[in-house]
């Protein structure tokens, strides 16, 4: 597995569809708490779901 850089962004600013380091595109919410949101995403160069 690779690591690429860190991404930080406002999670109160994503809305579903946005693409986030110009790689992943976010599909729905898994669930969210305290600790923050979780998010399903799709790879867009692979087209992997994550």
């Amino acid at each position: 597995m690779q690591s690429g850089p860190a991404t930080t962004a406002d999670p109160a600013s994503m809305a579903l569809g946005t693409i986030l380091a110009g790689r992943y595109r976010l599909e729905n919410v898994v669930g969210s708490g305290g600790f923050g949101t979780v998010f399903a995403a799709v790879n867009l160069n692979s087209g992997e779901r994550v």
